[in-house]
Order: structure tokens, then sequence, then C-alpha cells
């Protein structure tokens, strides 16, 4: 490959976004060419060396976010008789040829056709990967590694891996949000990342448009990586955050004129040509913080440590028991040698996550005798329905994925516990959004909830429902953009809302509309909501409707974060129509889940203002789910600590 002295490097990166279609691949190479990339890039998996056996065998029995990309992927897949043909193809076209391998399978396929690539790239969910990335160095190509899902202390502890190979390596600044909002970009880490690494630096970008992607050049980036796609509203993950051919070209051609140019020159021109410069919102402080949405990206398409192979206790652990699958669901490869040597303190299955109390003789009695002032319960996945029901608490909370909902599953045992229902934010992979005027959406989403609220009905009577009217069922109201937009019409919104949900055979059930947050996560990438966030609007909607409210919390304080309100003031202002909680606390504009305590809610304030309301909640912690569901046991813990020492009355039950 080129030296990288004289002009910038731009890759474009094919991926998947070739939907596994050889020949929507191949037009991808020449728009590539034709736009002035240099190189293109491909991915390559084996499907059943990374992910985990109970997925190969069912793909729902995981997370919305993994069944979407899971499935995604398996559609994309080409033999390596395709494989082979594009690097051809490529090399025809006058690109380098580079690929990133997801699994050591699929690098050991790389090894036998090496003198066909010029360089192998480590993505960010594999940067932490030591076995694949170890095995990539040895083959003495040029190395690009993407830092996206890491920190700094996890970038320098892989330099250790590369240090023989240090001139053929580069490392790319990204930020794993699809598509990446501005004020996560931080280009400013690309002059740390040069002094962390003291190699070649780049920028693989997300973001919508080009302009952080022309900004990372001056601040070093010798690299440049970005998507192309064919047509930004085709199926797949990866679209959305990718460059047109129009955009790409334009992109190129800009790069080639920035060049020629010094680095002083260089802020001139884009501010002159584009109104951006090194105090632009992208350009960030400097300082690597990894966001809840990245955080969430990771646990999807990352791989943490699990058992090769059934093992019983008192077996002391070596490297040759453990394996890494996804998605990252237990503890990093890097965390590896907590374990070997130790001793297992129970018998453990095949595929099982390694965890803590893996090796850990404590007991784990997480929720088992916890007793509580307020009526409280946890949420699960309908798959792990039965990990979540042996306790003290008074309700279940079932969040459905679209998926399971499809699929459906038969509950045979009574479970002396309340019921609520959660309905899923997607259906058929597409966003819910009962306020659209997409008659395609509006439909989608009306068959969602059709099939919710018979699903609930169905399994009531294996509950103890406390409810008069039935089975609680929560529901995301929709109202989001992919973009900012100041056009947005809210009486209209509230009007197909009102309109919608009156199609619907309500009996049998209560349904809970949700607070939003302003800024909501979805399809990894962040959103705009417009509606359901402002308590006077959602007390105006359920006075004239007569419609009960899921009260979050935490999407509540974000609201308030962003428009300076209080969150108590806000509660008032729409206390008669909650029937429910999700309790978890809040950072930020956008850092929704936070553990509680650990954020901007004063809690003790916010539990005095509804202590007369006793309607059952869950601590909805981020990932709370994890190490058998530690996040939740600490969520219910600190509470508990607050509720003691406000004190509580037990008299509402609406």
């Amino acid at each position: 490959m080129q030296s990288l002295k004289s002009e910038t490097l731009v890759i474009a990166e094919i991926g998947i976004n070739h939907n596994g279609s050889f020949d929507l691949a191949k037009k991808l190479i020449d728009q590539s060419a034709a736009a002035g990339a240099n190189a293109v890039k491909f991915q390559i998996r084996n499907l059943k060396e990374i992910y985990n056996e109970k997925i190969i065998s069912d793909p729902n029995n995981t997370q919305t976010g993994s069944q979407y990309i899971f499935n995604q992927l398996v559609k994309s897949e080409f033999s390596k008789k395709n494989i082979l043909e594009l690097f051809d193809y490529s090399k025809k076209k006058n690109l380098y040829v580079g690929a990133t391998p997801f699994d050591l399978k699929s690098l050991k396929f790389l090894k036998k056709c090496i003198n066909k690539i010029d360089f192998i790239k480590i993505g960010s969910p594999d940067f932490d990967n030591i076995p694949l990335v170890y095995e990539a160095v040895k083959q003495k190509k040029y190395i690009v590694l993407s830092t996206g899902m890491n920190n700094e202390s996890e970038i320098k502890k892989i330099l250790n891996i590369i240090k023989f190979n240090k001139n053929l390596t580069a490392f790319l600044h990204c930020c794993s949000s699809y598509p990446a909002s501005e004020s996560e970009i931080n280009l400013k880490f690309l002059n740390k990342l040069k002094k962390i690494t003291t190699c070649t630096v780049g920028y693989s970008g997300h973001e919508k448009g080009f302009f952080p992607t022309l900004m990372s050049i001056y601040f070093g980036a010798r690299i440049i990586e970005r998507h192309i796609t064919l047509d930004k509203s085709m199926a797949g993950p990866d679209h959305t955050s990718s460059l047109s051919f129009v955009e790409f070209k334009k992109m190129v051609s800009t790069i080639r004129k920035m060049d020629e140019m010094s680095k002083i020159n260089i802020h001139k021109y884009l501010f002159k040509n584009f109104k951006i410069n090194k105090n632009s919102i992208f350009v960030g402080s400097g300082n690597k913080v990894i966001n809840q949405n990245v955080m969430l990206n990771k646990s999807i398409l990352s791989k943490s440590l699990v058992f090769k192979k059934n093992l019983k206790k008192k077996t002391i652990l070596r490297k040759e028991h453990l394996e890494l699958k996804s998605p990252a669901n237990g503890v990093s490869y890097l965390e590896i040698e907590k374990f070997l040597g130790k001793k297992l303190k129970k018998n453990v299955l095949k595929h099982e996550y390694v965890l803590t109390n893996s090796i850990n003789s404590k007991k784990n009695n997480l929720f088992k005798n916890f007793n509580l002032k307020k009526k409280w319960g946890l949420v699960t996945r309908l798959g792990d329905l039965e990990d979540y029901i042996d306790n003290k608490s008074d309700l279940i909370e079932i969040h459905l994925t679209w998926r399971e909902l499809v699929r459906g599953k038969i509950i045979k045992n009574f479970i002396n516990k309340d019921l609520i229902v959660h309905a899923p934010e997607y259906f058929n992979d597409k966003l819910v959004d009962f306020t659209t005027d997409d008659k395609k959406i509006t439909l989608n989403s009306l068959e969602m909830l059709d099939n919710v609220i018979s699903f609930a009905k169905n399994i009531s009577n294996n509950f103890n429902i406390s409810d008069n009217k039935g089975p609680r069922v929560v529901v995301h109201p929709g109202g989001h953009f992919e973009n900012f937009t100041n056009k947005v019409n809210l009486k209209k919104k509230y009007i197909n809302l009102s309109k919608n949900l009156n199609k619907l055979n309500l009996n049998g059930i209560r349904l809970l509309i949700e607070n939003m947050p302003p800024y909501p996560w979805y399809f990894g990438g962040k959103y705009y909501n417009y509606i359901f966030t402002d308590p006077k609007e959602i007390n105006n909607f359920c006075n004239e409707k007569n419609y009960k409210i899921c009260f979050d919390t935490s999407h509540a304080q974000l609201y308030c974060n962003k428009e300076n309100l209080d969150l108590v003031n806000f509660v008032r202002k729409i206390k008669k129509h909650i029937a429910y909680f999700h309790f978890s606390d809040a950072i930020g504009v956008d850092g929704e889940g936070v553990q509680i305590g650990s954020g901007n809610i004063k809690f003790s304030r916010f539990l005095k203002e509804i202590s007369d309301m006793d309607l059952g909640f869950i601590p909805e912690i981020w990932q709370g789910h994890l190490n058998n569901g530690k996040g939740f046991d600490i969520a219910l813990k600190n509470l508990k600590k607050i509720l003691g020492k406000i004190g509580t009355k037990k008299k509402c039950h609406h």
C-alpha cells in the first residue's frame, strides 16, 4: 500500500451494504472507483463461530438489537467463491482491497488468499478480541484498527500486541453510533490517539454527511473510511450512516484539494467553504467517553468470554476452556487473567457466559429475599421469564421483542405476580409510530399492538392481575424523526395518536402510554422525539382522551434537563394519570437508564412526591439484566435505602 505520505488514503466500506446481492456488491465497487476511493473494504464472517449456540439454533433467543443484526447478517452472507471474485474485481478497478474478519475462521480464510488483499481491518467490536488481533498482526500485512468502542486504557493494552508490527499499523478514531450525532464524534481525540499509539491515525465516520470527516484531516487523519451505499433507504443497519455516490465523490474531491494544503490553510478552506472549524460541536473535548448508545452497540456487536464446553465444579480454568462469542453479555477477553487458574464454584454449561460468580463462592441470592415498602417487579424478555419469577417481587414486566411476539410462547404455570406487558418498539424491523401520516407504518404499528393485546389477554389467567381492567400494556407512542426538524405539526401528531389507538379493541387490558425522552436511541443511533415528552401536552392528551401513562423517571429527567424544568413539578402536572412506573436515573439529555443515584435525579425528593402512590415499578437500569441481574439488584437496594430514610405511605391504588 502507499506510504500515506502523499495523499490521504480513502477507503470505501462496502460492508454488508450489498444486502447479499453479488451484483449490488459489484456496483458498489464500480461506484467506489468512480468516486475516487483508493480502496474498498469487505466484511468476512462465519456466523457459527461468532454467535452463541443458542442464537444459532433460535435467533429469537436474544435481545431486539441482536435479533435484528443476526437476521441482517444471515441475509448478507457470501460464499468464499463470491468473496474471491469481488477481491479480483476490485483489483481490476485499480483499488486496494481490505477485509475485516470477525472471527478466527474468517481470518484463516484470508490467510489462504493473503496475496489478494492489501490490508486487514479489525473493527471496533473486535478491538479487544486479543486472539483475533494477535493472529491478524502475524500476517505481516498492513493492519487498521478501529477504536470506537474502547477507552484509552484498553487502547494502550492493545499496543503491546501490535508493537512488532507498529510500522504497518494504523488506528482509526470513530464513534460507534449509526448514525453518529455531532455531539458524540469528538474529533479532538485524534490528537490523543496519535500521542498514545505513535502510529498513523485516521477516522472512520458514521455521521450523516461528511463535514466532520473533512475536519478530521485537520486533526491529523491520514486514512478516511466511510460506508458507501446505492440507496440510503434500503433495509440494513448501515445504509443511513453511509454516503451516496454523489456525496462520496464530493468528499474525495474535497480531500484531494486539502491534501495540497498546509494545516492552517485547511482550516481556512473548511471555514470558508463549509462553515466548519475547530470550534464546531463535533470537534469535542478530546476526552474519550464511551456513551450509553455505544455501550449498547458493543453489547450487540462485540463478543465476551463463554465456556467452550460443559465443565464440572472445581475445574481449574485454563485458556482452552474459554472462547469468545457474541453478543457480549459477559466479560471481555481483556479480563481473562482474573479467571485463569481459578477453580469453578459450580458446574457450567457449554456457551454459558463467564461471570464473576463462576469462580466466586458467594451464593447468588439476588432478589430472593428482597422486601420493599412499595410494589416492585423486574423486567424480562419472554424467553427469560423463568429466571425472574423465583423472588418476592409483586409483579413482572415482559418486554417483548417483535420476533418473540410473532413466535409466541405458551406459559403453562400460574405465576403469583401481577403482569405488565411492554410492547416492542419495532415490528417487522420497522419502528412503531402511531402518530405518523404514513399508512404503511401506521398499519404495521397497529398490527403489532393488536398482537400484543391478544398476547396479554391470552396469558392473563396465568398471573395475579391487580388492575380491574386487566393486564397493563405499555406502549411507546412514536413521534420520532431521524433528523432534527422544526416543522412538526404537534396537533396533528396527537390527533393521529388518538385516532389510531381508537381503532384497537382495548377491552380486557389497560393501555398505558409511556412518556418519551427527547433523544431516544433506535437502530444504534440517536433520534429526535417530539411528542409525549412535555408534561403539559401529556396532561392535556390524557384529560381529553382518558388514557393513563407509564411514567419513566429517566425519560422525564432527560426532558427536564433539555428544557431546564424541575422533575417534581413535571410529576405534579401529570400525577393523576400515572398508573405504573419505570425507575432509573438520567444524565444530560440522552443518558438514559442510568443506575439509581448515579445521575441527575434527586430520588429522595421525587419519592417523597409520590409517597402516596403504590402502583408498582420496575428498576429499568440499562443492561441491568447482566451478571444475573446485578444492575437491578443494586437499583433496588439503593431505592430501599432512600425509601427507608423518607418513609412511605401506602394509599393510592389507581
